[in-house]
């Protein structure tokens, strides 16, 4: 038998999730929805291009071998020297640049030394980085 306790607590709960999820749904929407900074791009527009994109990963090589975007290429600040000709072998002008990272300031800085130190268009960062793709 419930008590009217119980029977309470229940009805309580009930009432407060009656705006709560409407709520809830509303700010994951306005999450998707916020404006991006310059130069960046969302994972389903970036995914959009298609093999017009090359994907870049500005995180530590650690991080890159344990996993990484499929067909991603390693170009990160510590080792910019040695792995930018590899990235050049692959980079052609009509190619669509995506940088992502752990955090927004490693792949906006690879991303600035490509535009700035290589002259390369269309280069972008990817909106929220590598957590953009693990949640997909």
């Amino acid at each position: 038998m419930i008590s009217r306790v119980s029977r309470e607590a229940v009805l309580l709960l009930a009432a407060a999730l009656v705006p709560a999820v409407p709520w809830g749904f509303a700010q994951l929407k306005t999450r998707e929805a916020a404006p991006l900074a310059q130069g960046e791009v969302r994972l389903a527009d970036a995914e959009q291009w298609g093999p017009d994109a090359i994907w870049v990963d500005a995180r530590l090589r650690a991080e890159f071998e344990s996993k990484h975007i499929p067909g991603a290429l390693l170009l990160n600040t510590g080792e910019w020297n040695a792995l930018v000709p590899k990235f050049l072998d692959e980079w052609a002008p009509d190619k669509k640049i995506v940088v992502y990272g752990d955090t927004s300031d490693g792949a906006e800085t690879v991303a600035f030394r490509l535009r700035d130190e290589l002259k390369i268009e269309n280069v972008f960062v990817l909106h929220d980085g590598w957590d953009a793709w693990a949640r997909r």
